[in-house]
């Protein structure tokens, strides 16, 4: 088996590729994602994610729910992480923005490991979520 480590991350001489498609609801599955909270959250993600070291390979906003696909260091605590994104991108939107809508999470959340042989699928999934729901689109 050869091993293509083009892709991969590699700190330290470590190798990995660890990516997760992680879904995000919103409370009770209110669409509380108008237009104004997605362009927020779909900037949000990116430099939270950053901040984080997380690589966030994609993500789809919909008005009830959010998909993203990251790639995780061996050394993140999922939950932590998730918890983390979920919480701040809350806080951040309450707080210091004037939204009509109050953003508020559901506890928990969905995640499913992918390999690197799905990526590319999982990553059009994700881009193409507004396709598979027209009628949750923010508005």
């Amino acid at each position: 088996m050869s091993w293509n480590l083009g892709r991969s991350h590699k700190p330290n001489h470590n190798s990995y590729a660890l990516y997760y498609h992680v879904v995000f609801v919103t409370y009770k599955r209110e669409p509380l994602i108008d237009r104004e909270v997605a362009g927020f959250l779909q900037e949000f993600f990116p430099s939270k994610c950053a901040e984080l070291e997380v690589r966030l390979l994609e993500q789809g906003i919909l008005c009830d729910h959010v998909h993203l696909l990251i790639s995780l260091r061996p050394t993140h605590y999922i939950p932590e992480v998730l918890g983390y994104l979920k919480g701040t991108s809350a806080h951040e939107a309450n707080h210091h923005h004037d939204f009509r809508n109050v953003l508020r999470w559901m506890r928990g959340y969905h995640i499913s490991t992918v390999s690197e042989r799905a990526l590319e699928a999982a990553r059009q999934y994700v881009r193409e979520q507004h396709k598979r729901h027209p009628d949750r689109v923010p508005v």
